[in-house]
This record gives structure tokens, C-alpha cells and sequence, in this order.
């Protein structure tokens, strides 16, 4: 390996050393001086939340939980996957750690489960599939007027990039 141009090597080290009489001396923040901001366990109260999860494995599971846990006020109240046994799993969960029960007609089961989540009365969808999916399901939640987490990552292609940010742009312009 070596060094492409001209001028010498001892140039190019003393270039970067500290003892360059050019450095600058100031600093951004004495010390003693820093802010450390307190963080909350819990967001503050708020209006109350309805979600529905789509995606129940363990991502799902595990976001489900995070957003109970994030505030109070909040509730699941529909479930939608691909697999029926992770519908059950993740209501199962819900009922023994939280309490919350999600009645049967209100657990989805299939391809087309993510459209019956989001016309289901609630306030946001927390999108836990996977990232081939959540295009889609992103671009018909909007349609829809509902608020969204998507997990990341989003998309995995070009194309799932596209319909992500034309539907963040749709999103931003109904407020």
C-alpha cells in the first residue's frame, strides 16, 4: 500500500499530528456542564389508543408488548397474520401478561387478514410482517386514514422503496 501524489511522507504524517499549530483550542461545552435530559418510563397521558397488530410472530409479539408498555391508555384490539397459530399465540399472551382480551371475530387469519385489522375500529396499526409485505399494507392503511408503525426495515427493494415513499408523501398531505 502506499500513498498516490507528490510530496513527501513526513509532510503527509505531521499534516494530521496534534502538534499542527493551526488546531483550534475551544471547546463545544465546559466541563461540569452537560445536560442530561430526564427520561420518562412512560409516555405522558394522552388520548387513548386503539391498535391492531399485523404480524403476530415474534416481532409482532414482541412490539405488541412495547406498545402496551409504552403508556397508558393503550389497548390492542385486533390481530391479523398469515398463520392462525400465531393469531392465537399472540391473544393468549395478551390475556395472561396484560389482561386484554381480543375476542375471536376480532383475530384475522390470512393473506387479505392485514385489510380486515385495518377496518377494524382503531387508531393506529403496528406492521410486523415481513418487509415484502409492508408496502402493501402501508399503502392501505393510508388509503384507510390510519396512523402507522412499520418495522424496520420497510421495503427490500426498489420498487417497496417507491410505494413506501409515495404513500409517506400521500400520508403527509392528509395530515
Amino acid at each position: 500500500m502506499g500513498v498516490i501524489g507528490g510530496g513527501s511522507a513526513s509532510s503527509l504524517l505531521t499534516s494530521c499530528s496534534s502538534d499542527n499549530k493551526k488546531e483550534s483550542k475551544v471547546r463545544l461545552k465546559e466541563p461540569g456542564s452537560y445536560y442530561v435530559p430526564e427520561l420518562p418510563d412512560i409516555a405522558p397521558d394522552g388520548k387513548e389508543l386503539r391498535a391492531g397488530v399485523i404480524g403476530c410472530g415474534g416481532r409482532g409479539s414482541g412490539a405488541a408488548i412495547n406498545f402496551l408498555n409504552a403508556a397508558k391508555g393503550v389497548t390492542i384490539v385486533a390481530l391479523g397474520d398469515v398463520f392462525e397459530d400465531r393469531v392465537n399465540g399472540l391473544a393468549d399472551k395478551l390475556k395472561k401478561e396484560k389482561g386484554i382480551d381480543i375476542p375471536v371475530e376480532k383475530r384475522f387469519v390470512g393473506l387479505d387478514a392485514y385489510k380486515h385489522v385495518i377496518d377494524s375500529d382503531l387508531d393506529i396499526i403496528i406492521e410486523c410482517t415481513p418487509p415484502y409485505f409492508r408496502p402493501q399494507h402501508f399503502e392501505y392503511a393510508v388509503q384507510k386514514n390510519k396512523h402507522c408503525f412499520l418495522e424496520k426495515p420497510m421495503f427490500v427493494d426498489a420498487v417497496g422503496y417507491r410505494k413506501v415513499v409515495a404513500t409517506a408523501k400521500q400520508a403527509q398531505a392528509k395530515k
